[in-house]
């Protein structure tokens, strides 16, 4: 059986990853948002949308660190 310290090493280091992943598909997404053919009202909300799971994405992250926003 593995040590429990280097599993949860290992799953802090993956959820980072998923985090960061986020915040890149975030990025991209308000990108592909801009240059689309959407309404603008269609095109704000999407971005809005979007924002908040970054936002969500980045206070988890904040907790997994142990700086509680």
């Amino acid at each position: 059986m593995s040590d429990p310290r280097v599993r949860l090493l290992r799953i802090l280091s993956d959820t980072g990853d998923v985090l960061e992943n986020i915040e890149k598909d975030c990025n991209a997404l308000v990108l592909a948002i801009e240059s689309s053919s959407l309404t603008a009202g269609d095109a704000a909300r999407l971005k809005k949308r979007v924002w908040r799971i970054e936002d969500l994405s980045v206070k988890a992250a904040e907790k997994i660190n142990g700086r509680h926003v």
